[in-house]
């Protein structure tokens, strides 16, 4: 009767772990970004959402029910023009909060010069806005051994406990280093930062391989969290067809990026969709959270969606 009932108690502690734990990425709000065409990069402060696009010199204020409240231009442009040419854009696709109340914005480094851009804003003071070259930086990210011979072209970023990470599309690497130094070299010119690169295989849909889109962290929850897109005809410098998007959580463990890797496939219910960016809004336990993600509808107004996620 007694191991009868411990068995009992441990099928019960068993299958109520699976439930926990069930990989859930579910739409809870869903909404338009009114004036955003190219939703790119999404960051949280002061509880507002702050957007910005890969093709536009605006940055958008947005609040917690998703409206447009306001923008304000950031980079040189002519504004007459919705949309900056793409062989001119500086292609933002990364936007992170540096956790001191500093944006901080990545042109993807695609294409050179035009798309090595730096820039940071802070958000209490958004006209103050400082812009630098990455142009050494980032060559010197291409002269790492796992990008010979392939594209650089960074779409998120993260900081966590004073570490830096930058998420490269395809392949899909990450380059982790500290960010005291990389600020050093952008501001001052100062030796280059030493670079550790992490190489990851994301899931595919109908044979083609998800790269890297977005990226966020938090302090006091061990993992990096990511998006990461599909699409039929994937590089720097044109669109493909759409084939749908994922959201993940990678392991830290001692504050150290592990392999283990965990991706949810987004479902919106109808046509596939392209996650640009994440943002954790509410921490519910380590791995089951609020998120917010926008989506770059390739000229059509972006899409935000609040969900459930868990892993």
């Amino acid at each position: 009767m007694f191991r009868t009932v411990l068995y009992f108690l441990f099928i019960l502690f068993f299958l109520s772990s699976c439930h926990r734990y069930h990989k859930v990425l579910e739409i809870t709000h869903t909404s338009e970004l009114n004036g955003v065409a190219s939703a790119s990069g999404l960051a949280m402060y002061g509880g507002k959402y702050f957007v910005i696009g890969d093709d536009t010199p605006f940055m958008f204020l947005v609040d917690s029910q998703f409206n447009v409240k306001k923008k304000w231009q950031f980079f040189p442009a002519d504004t007459s023009i919705l949309r900056i040419p793409g062989n001119i854009k500086p292609d933002f696709e990364a936007l992170e909060n540096q956790g001191d109340s500093i944006l901080l914005i990545f042109g993807s480094g695609s294409k050179s010069p035009q798309r090595d851009v730096f820039v940071r804003i802070n958000p209490e003071d958004p006209n103050n806005v400082e812009t630098y070259s990455m142009t050494s930086f980032y060559q010197h990210l291409r002269n790492q051994k796992e990008l010979e011979g392939k594209e650089l072209n960074i779409e998120g970023v993260t900081i966590r406990k004073n570490k830096m990470y930058l998420f490269n599309r395809i392949p899909s690497l990450i380059f982790e280093m500290d960010y005291s130094a990389f600020l050093e070299h952008i501001l001052d010119g100062s030796t280059l930062p030493s670079i550790e690169t992490h190489t990851y295989k994301l899931p595919s849909v109908n044979g083609v391989r998800a790269g890297f889109s977005g990226a966020t962290s938090v302090n006091y929850i061990p993992y990096l969290i990511f998006t990461a897109s599909v699409e039929s005809n994937d590089n720097s410098t044109s669109d493909g067809a759409i084939l749908g998007s994922f959201a993940g959580a990678i392991k830290l463990k001692d504050d150290r990026l592990t392999s283990s890797i965990r991706t949810i496939q987004l479902n919106t219910g109808s046509k596939p969709v392209k996650v640009e960016s994440i943002g954790v809004e509410t921490i519910h336990s380590d791995r089951h959270l609020t998120v917010i993600l926008v989506t770059d509808s390739d000229g059509k107004e972006s899409m935000i969606y609040r969900c459930k996620m868990s892993w």
